[in-house]
């Protein structure tokens, strides 16, 4: 991250989600998504964390003043450091962002040797080029969303992970936001009714509101940083960014999203997201507060609760972390036909805090 958010004031305090260490790797409800947490790490983990973390960038110095190392490390030890390294360095995850997308940066995939490591010059190499890939990255931004957080760290799945492959690297890139979760209290109340997207605001209203129901469910499951004292520092490790979408979808080859069906679905919608089959010239669907509330705890129910099916990403096997609710159409199978639907951004990670400054 950058080093000035690196020492975090313990005023930031909202809600807290901070995950469980894994290393290798509409009815009312009374409860809000401020309860949704898992286990807290203790400072002890994320010590250890920490010094890996600086171990490695010693060896970087020393690299890049023209030392060479003879050590070597597995692919899955690579991977695993540069996810820690490149989210400790450079993911702004302690600042909070609205209008959030993902974008992803490729580099080259050091060699594997006949034993499957790779050598630690070459995993400090791919390190440095993965700085310089960033860097012209950020410096091609033409809008304002340059804030970039939570680096997904994905190795090429092939057996032996040759060089012709690359390493792809997912993240977050959003504008910082004022917003805090204790401003949204839900669940949704009469009146918080929302066209499903666009930012149209809200149903039959006679001003202006540059939001829409993905938005708004989307406020409800904000991750914000609570450290646990001043000067603390958030770490992160395997990354992991998930879409999810509640009906299948044939309309093209190409499959960016993973289906899942509800086995438990409430009967105030069809679906555990929204999704609308549009045939023709319809009026822009509206999304009552009932049905709001709907997608809520249905969202809860299969994401974000520590029990639900959808809590550890199908990779990793990371924790939830946070949910961005995104809408779209997918593609029309003709000129009258379309299905507008909420897609579940998912990102999971596992977080550790740490004082660099406590001494023992």
């Amino acid at each position: 991250m950058n080093k000035n958010l690196k020492l975090i004031l313990l005023s930031l305090g909202a809600t807290i989600f901070a995950a469980a260490i894994i290393f290798t790797s509409c009815k009312k409800e009374t409860l809000t998504p401020k309860t949704d947490s898992v286990s807290t790490t203790d400072n002890s983990q994320g010590k250890v964390i920490y010094e890996k973390i600086q171990k490695f960038l010693k060896l970087n110095e020393t690299y890049k003043a023209g030392t060479k190392s003879s050590g070597t490390m597995s692919v899955a030890e690579a991977r695993e450091i540069l996810d820690l390294t490149i989210n400790y360095e450079y993911s702004e995850h302690m600042t909070v962002c609205d209008s959030v997308s993902l974008d992803t940066l490729y580099i080259a995939m050091p060699h594997v040797d006949n034993n499957g490591n790779i050598s630690t010059d070459d995993v400090i190499a791919t390190y440095g080029t993965f700085e310089t890939t960033l860097a012209t990255y950020k410096a091609a931004i033409e809008d304002n969303r340059n804030t970039l957080s939570y680096f997904m760290i994905k190795f090429p799945t092939n057996d032996n992970a040759k060089t012709d492959s690359n390493i792809e690297i997912v993240f977050d890139r959003g504008i910082p936001s004022n917003d805090s979760l204790q401003q949204y209290q839900g669940p949704f109340e009469e009146g918080d009714d929302f066209y499903c997207g666009y930012m149209r605001g809200r149903c039959n209203s006679t001003f202006s509101e540059n939001t829409d129901a993905a938005n708004e469910l989307t406020k409800r499951f904000k991750y914000i940083p609570n450290p646990p004292g001043e000067e603390y520092i958030m770490l992160l490790c395997n990354v992991e960014h998930v879409k999810y979408i509640a009906i299948p979808y044939n309309y093209n080859s190409f499959r960016p999203y993973v289906y899942y069906d509800d086995p438990n679905m409430e009967d105030c919608s069809d679906h555990w997201l929204f999704a609308k089959e549009m045939i023709g010239i319809q009026e822009f669907p509206c999304i009552c507060h009932e049905e709001m509330n709907c997608y809520w705890r249905s969202i809860r129910r299969n994401i974000v609760l520590p029990n639900a099916p959808l809590h550890y990403s199908p990779i990793y096997n990371s924790p939830y972390n946070q949910c961005q609710i995104y809408f779209t159409d997918l593609y029309p199978k003709n000129n009258n036909y379309c299905t507008y639907v909420h897609i579940a951004i998912v990102r999971y990670c596992n977080v550790y805090w740490n004082n660099p400054n406590d001494v023992e």
